[in-house]
């Protein structure tokens, strides 16, 4: 039980602040306007951000509890191959995350025309966000295709 809670402090003191910076959706409320393309290309790059920052804060903490596994093992053998299952957990998953995205980045490279589509795949258009800005009915969407939309 003792280990349970310190594991869950630890945690917590560890992801908090990557949680609190920012609200998920900033539009649809009471308060805010309504939500547009723009707020979408928004949640999805703040859910690509987030991902991004917490994918190597938890493969450290993965390789540091798979190092004292094997440093506390103490000859045994459980502990031994225990520490190594994580710390081969870890670097796999980061490798699998980082082929994902080289993998993602040819097949899309290779897929897109430049010129409909002049934007880098994982670049979204920019969006006004000046308030009473008139960008046009696509919610603020200014893309940037030859006729300057898509």
């Amino acid at each position: 039980m003792p280990h349970t809670f310190f594991i869950s402090a630890l945690l917590t003191s560890f992801f908090l602040p990557v949680v609190a910076f920012g609200a998920l959706v900033t539009c649809g409320t009471s308060t805010t306007a309504p939500c547009t393309i723009c707020d979408f290309y928004q949640l999805v790059k703040t859910l690509t951000d987030f991902l991004l920052i917490i994918i190597v804060p938890l493969a450290i903490l993965a390789l540091a509890v798979g190092g004292i596994y094997l440093l506390a093992a103490g000859g045994r053998e459980s502990w031994v191959s225990r520490g190594k299952e994580i710390i081969w957990s870890a670097v796999i998953g980061v490798l699998i995350a980082l082929v994902a995205w080289i993998a993602v980045n040819t097949i899309m490279s290779l897929l897109i025309d430049p010129v409909t589509f002049p934007l880098p795949w994982n670049q979204f258009p920019s969006c006004s966000t000046a308030p009473g800005s008139s960008s046009g009915s696509a919610g603020g969407f200014r893309g940037g295709g030859a006729s300057g939309s898509f």
